[in-house]
Formats: C-alpha cells, sequence, structure tokens
C-alpha cells in the first residue's frame, strides 16, 4: 500500500498499478499470479529509482 502511494505520489503510474493489483490480491487471498508481478513491480521501481537519481543529478548541478 506504502509503495503504491509513493509512486503514485511521484507520478510512477505503472508502479503504482502493479502495486495495487498485488495489494488486491493480498487482500483477496489469491497469490496466484503475484510472481511475475512481482518481478514487474521490481523493474518498475528500478526504473524510478534511475529516473530519481537523473533528477537529482541534474538539480546538482
Amino acid at each position: 500500500h506504502a509503495i503504491k502511494g509513493g509512486a503514485a505520489n511521484l507520478g510512477a503510474r505503472r508502479l503504482a498499478s502493479v502495486c495495487g493489483e498485488l495489494e488486491r490480491m493480498g487482500l483477496a487471498g489469491k497469490l496466484t499470479g503475484a510472481a511475475p508481478l512481482i518481478d514487474e513491480a521490481r523493474v518498475e521501481f528500478e526504473k524510478v529509482c534511475i529516473v530519481l537519481a537523473r533528477e537529482q543529478q541534474g538539480s546538482a548541478s
């Protein structure tokens, strides 16, 4: 839930969406198929980290 909200606040819509789907699956107790979504969330998280690092470097210049 926290990652979904943080991602949404940053404009990382795909990460927020994937985290939301994982959250819904968890609340429903239906985790079949969660592994690929976790992998996708990890990839999206890495993309967000790269963008944030670039932004930080740009603002430091």
